[in-house]
């Protein structure tokens, strides 16, 4: 887990891009167009009842270019612009699922062993309720007596073998590693 206060003692980035961090989300900061960027901006902005023609980062209505246009659209599904005072800006925006996933992605192999533990784990409990069932049934079937409780053993050393084999392990990938 990560310690100290964000945009002090670390921050994230992704893409080389600096994040913000707020309410356990992560956004890319608003930031200011390049000219290069405004003017490949081209499409069409429906505000207040009227079609707005954006071209080359110049906007027009009635084919006439408008000097005051405060606007605030959707370029396409990443991106939000923000037109105010003749600043354009890329709005603040949350990262999409597609993001999120590439930042939690790791090139570490051992992220993929918690699959494998999780079968793992799951045999050892399936196998074990089945040995406890059949010792129980046979015990209450007065099978084990003083001389014969080598099932009774069996079952016993491999419960507690593997309960301790998932403490060490447990401890070892969530503190040594």
């Amino acid at each position: 887990m990560l310690k100290g206060k964000y945009g002090e003692d670390f921050s994230i980035s992704l893409n080389g891009e600096d994040l913000e961090y707020s309410k356990k989300r992560l956004f890319f900061p608003e930031k200011p167009l390049t000219t290069e960027e405004r003017e490949a901006i081209n499409t069409k902005v429906y505000q207040g009842g009227k079609e707005y023609q954006i071209v080359n980062g110049n906007v027009f209505y009635n084919n006439e270019e408008v000097k005051q246009f405060e606007s605030f659209f959707q370029l396409d599904q990443n991106l939000n612009i923000e037109v105010k005072d003749g600043i354009w800006k890329q709005a603040r925006q949350e990262l999409n699922a597609n993001q999120y996933a590439e930042f939690f992605q790791t090139s570490n192999v051992s992220s993929s062993f918690v699959w494998v533990l999780t079968i793992i784990h799951f045999l050892h409990l399936i196998l074990s309720l089945s040995a406890m069932s059949v010792v129980i049934f046979r015990a209450n079937k007065g099978v084990y007596n003083v001389d014969n409780v080598a099932g009774l053993r069996a079952v016993s050393v491999f419960w507690h073998f593997v309960g301790l084999l998932w403490l060490y392990l447990y401890v070892f990938l969530e503190y040594i590693n």
